[in-house]
């Protein structure tokens, strides 16, 4: 798999796979991975800021498209993306994606930070696209930054 910056238009080929929200954020940086020829998945990273860790960025959207699933796929573009920022940023994904939650919690790149279920929104257009009834794990890149 090769794996590339790409343009945010690319998210209209994956917007429909992804399993919360549809939207992407304006500020995002975009990486797609290519077989064959083919796009098969789309990574997006944001920065976000937090209270106590400094200079972070997020994995913002993570999707492969179903044909792909189950290979590792977005797990490899996370880790390659991931070192390209872990040179000047911390960065970090929340994720309530069983498989991800699995494969990241046998990583030893990969530092759970919080798992369970995080607190519902008010708001009530955030709870049709929350993770607020869904199990949930957070997980910083590399054990260096907590």
């Amino acid at each position: 798999m090769e794996i590339f910056e790409c343009k945010k238009y690319i998210w209209e080929i994956f917007r429909k796979y992804h399993y919360l929200n549809h939207n992407i954020s304006k500020t995002s940086q975009c990486f797609c991975g290519i077989i064959d020829k083919t796009i098969v998945s789309f990574i997006s990273i944001i920065n976000f800021s937090h209270p106590k860790v400094k200079n972070l960025k997020k994995v913002h959207r993570l999707v492969v498209l179903p044909d792909f699933q189950g290979l590792g796929i977005g797990k490899k573009m996370m880790d390659f993306v991931c070192k390209i920022y872990k040179k000047n940023y911390n960065i970090g994904i929340t994720t309530s994606q069983p498989s991800l939650i699995f494969s990241l919690k046998n990583d030893k790149n990969w530092k759970c930070i919080f798992f369970g279920k995080m607190g519902s929104h008010t708001n009530e257009k955030l709870k049709k696209v929350d993770s607020s009834n869904r199990l949930t794990a957070s997980f910083y890149f590399q054990n260096d930054i907590i």
